[in-house]
């Protein structure tokens, strides 16, 4: 099967043709994923994911989610630059491969795809965890590093928020009488 890539001078052309590639077949598409020294391909895709997302969303929640779109894309773009910015950092650190903040912002920007069902009840948690191993599927696929390495990698990231606000729920009763008003 052939891959489809997101080109810059076919950006519409090619964006949902790369969107079913990543999902067909995620390790062949990030094999073969080109390089990047620009933001521009994942800023775009990212858009669409979100924007898309909103308007998926707009029957489970009123329309004051779209008003909020800009702040959710300036959350989402900025988010993933500081991620793609870790698992550059990740990958240097805990295996012998090298992947540039460019390209680990166009990893997880394609491994972003299946967050456009984010904001729709009950898909959103599949949605989630299906990006997650999309992403932790690159990570392995781009960088040669060990799959455990990788998972811990990724998923520390996940479970380390939710481990803190269990262990100050425990700690502090007063807090779980604010949660459960």
């Amino acid at each position: 099967m052939s891959m489809v890539y997101m080109e810059d001078r076919r950006v519409m052309a090619t964006m949902l043709p790369a969107a079913r590639s990543v999902l067909r077949d995620p390790d062949a598409f990030f094999r073969g994923m080109p390089t990047t020294a620009r933001y521009q391909l994942g800023i775009l895709l990212l858009t669409a994911i979100t924007m898309v997302s909103v308007f998926l969303a707009y029957p489970f929640y009123d329309a004051l989610l779209m008003f909020l779109y800009p702040v959710i894309w300036v959350g989402t773009v900025v988010g993933t630059v500081v991620w793609a910015h870790y698992l550059s950092w990740g990958v240097r650190r805990f295996s012998d491969g090298r992947m540039a903040p460019t390209n680990a912002f166009l990893l997880s920007s394609y491994a972003s795809v299946p967050l456009v069902a984010a904001w729709i009840p009950w898909l959103g948690t599949v949605a989630f965890f299906w990006s997650l191993y999309l992403m932790w599927r690159g990570v392995v696929v781009r960088s040669g590093m060990r799959p455990g390495v990788a998972l811990a990698l990724i998923g520390l990231p996940m479970i380390l928020p939710v481990v803190l606000l269990l262990g100050l729920l425990i700690a502090f009763p007063q807090l779980r009488a604010l949660v459960s008003a």
